[in-house]
């Protein structure tokens, strides 16, 4: 099989695990006897481990394991995870084993996107965002199958369904096309980047989790607040699916067009310009049709956001440092995201929708942090070529 087919094909199966986990698991959660507080407080575990562990799992990508090799095996552990949670009862033992589940799950997309983007140096006619949009669409489909799933199967199928498609990770994983690891074990190491380009770094990965915890209120209450405008599930279900597409249609269209550093950097700056405008137009509540175009800008305020990250951390991260600040990027999203949605809480329940102009503001600080790496990588570098620093094919 190709090598093409066999990411996307990879993508697509890590996408749906994410779209079954994030929201049917609470509902096997509560088939436990869980009652809300518990269940948050389980779901929280493995958002505080991939805070934790990501940076130091993927950085085992760049000298030790090869990146396909090393998402195998933790897709092979969160395979045994499920395996043992669906035998566990008792919220103690459900919380020791979502620990494992946790680390497990923390590095499955940036080792992914560490295997794609391996694979795709030196084959310039290829496109991330041809490849990524397949995990877009396994994650809306799955969505979409999901709710009927709920129709017809018990509460506890649902551990099962995510142990088979772990299982199915794993499978495509190894199958997927080795870039190899970074280093092989003895080269020497660049991994430490100058002070300028690390400065870059830095700001490109807040740049980023800012800009995604744009959408933290939005994805906590966002149906919440529609519900409430009296919208039915039909027209929310539009709302949601329409962001979606608009996602899936810009990885279709602009994967191909990002091909420097200074691009990425200059779409993440584009993506923090659509937060901003999206969600301080929300903040204005706008109703049904004004929200339905506000959700076209989801394919700018988070697919050109992520598209651009991936870019310029590929160009800026060096050599035997890739995995490691692709999970240094991951903990940082999750961190603020998790900040963000604690936020939303008291700024929903006391301005309603005027809790978005908040998330506009968390978009305007992405777009300066944007603007504030491109300044240091267009400062004289080592790796430059024509004043912008070249994004390895």
């Amino acid at each position: 099989m190709d090598g093409l087919v066999r990411l996307c094909l990879l993508n697509a199966v890590i996408f749906v695990g994410t779209g079954l986990y994030l929201p049917f698991f609470p509902v096997w959660l509560e088939s436990r006897g869980l009652d809300a507080a518990a269940i948050g407080l389980v779901l929280a575990i493995p958002m505080v481990v991939r805070i934790l562990a990501t940076p130091f799992i993927t950085a085992l990508a760049d000298r030790h394991l090869p990146a396909g090799v090393l998402l195998a095996i933790v897709n092979a552990g969160l395979l045994a995870a499920y395996v043992l949670l669906a035998q566990t009862g008792g919220l103690a033992s459900i919380m020791t084993v979502m620990v494992f589940v946790g680390l497990c799950m923390a590095p499955l997309i940036p080792l992914t996107d560490v295997t794609t983007t391996a694979y795709l140096h030196g084959r310039p006619r290829l496109s991330y965002g041809g490849i990524r949009l397949w995990g877009s669409v396994a994650f809306l489909v799955t969505n979409l199958a999901g709710g009927v799933l709920l129709t017809v199967l018990k509460a506890d199928a649902f551990v099962w369904l995510l142990a088979t498609v772990a299982g199915l990770g794993a499978v495509a994983a190894l199958a997927a096309p080795s870039g190899g690891q970074e280093l092989p074990v003895g080269a020497p190491s660049v991994a430490h980047a100058p002070r300028r380009q690390r400065g870059a770094l830095l700001a490109l990965v807040m740049a980023a989790a800012s800009v995604q915890a744009s959408h933290a209120m939005i994805y906590a209450f966002g149906t919440l607040h529609w519900r409430g405008q009296g919208l039915s599930g039909n027209a929310i279900g539009l709302l949601w699916s329409l962001g979606v597409l608009a996602e899936i249609a810009l990885f279709a269209r602009l994967g191909p067009l990002i091909g420097t550093v200074g691009r990425g950097l200059a779409w993440v700056a584009l993506g923090g310009g659509a937060a901003l405008a999206r969600f301080a137009l929300m903040g204005l509540d706008p109703g049904f049709a004004g929200t339905l175009v506000l959700q076209l800008l989801h394919g700018l305020s988070f697919g050109a956001t992520h598209l651009g990250t991936i870019a310029a951390i590929t160009g800026l991260a060096p050599r035997g440092a890739r995995a490691r600040w692709q999970g240094i990027l991951t903990a940082c999203n999750a961190g603020a995201m998790a900040a963000a949605t604690m936020a939303s809480g008291p700024l929903y329940g006391a301005s309603g929708a005027g809790g978005y102009f908040a998330m506009a503001g968390l978009g305007a600080l992405g777009m300066l942090l944007a603007f504030l790496a491109a300044r240091r990588v267009s400062q004289p570098q080592s790796r430059q070529e024509g004043g912008e620093t070249v994004l390895p094919s």
